[in-house]
């Protein structure tokens, strides 16, 4: 389901369940778009709506096959003094997949033997900046982290993490 994440959001704003949703909860913002990356063109969106008022964020959920559900709101895990802001889905023109693709290559052209089992990614905006937040996990427990502009596809930054390092 290779659809912008422009077009979906069209959907999930027009979906019934969406609707009923917002209309109880006028003061909820877009604060991040979410994806595992299970299936390469068949995955999962994840669209979380914050709720200052009550400190939560509400994801509404488009499958593969383009069914909206919506799941149990939950307290935001962040850090106290964090900000959250509003995602503004219409300045967001790099999608999940070339994110997703940029990060790779990112990632091969500094390691070319790392071998990716996982891959998570989030588009959140961070001090007036949309950006995707990607995630690579590979087979010895690396982790690289990217940070991608969701506007212009620039690397905003690349690290490495060795997860065995961390627990020493």
């Amino acid at each position: 389901m290779k659809k912008g994440v422009q077009e979906l959001h069209e959907k999930l704003r027009g979906s019934s369940i969406f609707k009923e949703w917002k209309d109880k909860n006028k003061n909820a913002f877009l604060a991040n778009v979410f994806s595992s990356f299970e299936k390469e063109d068949d995955y999962d969106i994840h669209f979380g709506f914050y709720t200052e008022s009550d400190d939560l964020l509400t994801p509404f959920v488009i499958d593969g096959k383009g069914n909206v559900t919506q799941s149990k709101a939950d307290k935001v895990f962040r850090h106290p003094e964090s900000i959250i802001e509003e995602v503004e889905i219409d300045r967001v023109k790099i999608e999940p997949h070339e994110a997703l693709k940029s990060a790779r290559n990112d990632v091969k052209s500094k390691k070319p033997t790392f071998n990716e089992t996982k891959a998570i990614g989030i588009l959140q905006k961070k001090n007036n900046t949309h950006q995707w937040n990607i995630t690579l996990v590979g087979q010895n427990m690396d982790i690289f982290n990217i940070k991608i502009n969701a506007e212009d596809g620039k690397i905003i930054s690349s690290s490495e993490v060795k997860l065995f390092e961390q627990l020493k």
